[in-house]
């Protein structure tokens, strides 16, 4: 039998001791672990053209209890995190479409979640043929276009669409050397230049402090034309109103 020295034993009830301590300290972190909730999973899902099958772009998706709404990609796809698993009432709206109200059983693990609209086939070929003939006058214009489409738009995290304007086209609103002035100045190409704004087609004066009280997601395109020298803007309710075929107002135009 091997000797072992007295002074190299550790004896139990100090063992004890030492387990019980490490186990308390680790118990609380343990617990802890446990304690934090897991999140829900993401819901995917996609919008669809109920008759060809087609992706919409644009859509604006809304899960009732929540109160941002989220847009469908140019593929048509969609993402609500966080969402708990079971009865799900979805809004779904779409100009060209009728809007949707459906409730589904979303299961994390069956295929992603599928929206169908039926379009409304008069309003769908009037919305085209009106952005046919926005896209017609900007290639038959001498001047450089930008145009945004109505997904850029929503998207934008801007809170104006002035903001919107200066933040990606350079234009600087200053003052204007003529007093006289109709419309608020900006510099345009390193000149300051009197900028017209036209909203629905109507000549806006005072343009720019205008479209400082737009959202864009009001707006279905926006064109900033000449480097800013004038800017269009088409709203949402100008396209549906002429799309459904209701009188505009005089002086909204093309």
């Amino acid at each position: 039998m091997t000797w072992i020295p007295t002074s190299f034993r550790t004896p139990l009830p100090i063992v004890a001791c030492a387990v019980a301590l490490a186990t308390s300290l680790a118990t609380p972190a343990v617990a802890q672990q446990a304690e934090e909730p897991e999140e829900d999973p993401t819901l995917i899902g996609l919008v669809v053209d109920a008759q060809s099958g087609a992706p919409i772009p644009a859509a604006e998706v809304v899960i009732i209890d929540r109160a941002e709404p989220v847009l469908s990609d140019r593929n048509g796809h969609f993402t609500f995190r966080d969402v708990r698993p079971g009865e799900t009432t979805f809004i779904v709206t779409q100009l060209g479409y009728d809007s949707l109200r459906t409730t589904v059983d979303f299961d994390p693990s069956a295929e992603p979640v599928t929206l169908s609209l039926q379009p409304d086939p008069v309003v769908l070929e009037r919305v085209t043929t009106i952005a046919d003939r926005f896209a017609t006058r900007r290639r038959a214009s001498g001047a450089s276009v930008r145009a945004f489409d109505r997904m850029g738009l929503l998207a934008s995290s801007d809170f104006s669409a002035l903001d919107f304007v200066l933040s990606r086209t350079g234009v600087t609103p200053t003052r204007c050397p003529n007093r006289l002035a109709h419309s608020p100045c900006a510099y345009v190409r390193g000149r300051p230049t009197e900028v017209q704004v036209y909203v629905d087609g109507a000549r806006i004066i005072g343009g720019l402090d205008y479209l400082g009280s737009l959202r864009p997601e009001e707006l279905y395109v926006l064109e900033v034309v000449g480097g800013g020298r004038v800017i269009r803007a088409y709203s949402n309710w100008y396209m549906e109103t002429i799309a459904r075929g209701r009188a505009i107002p005089t002086g909204y135009l093309f």
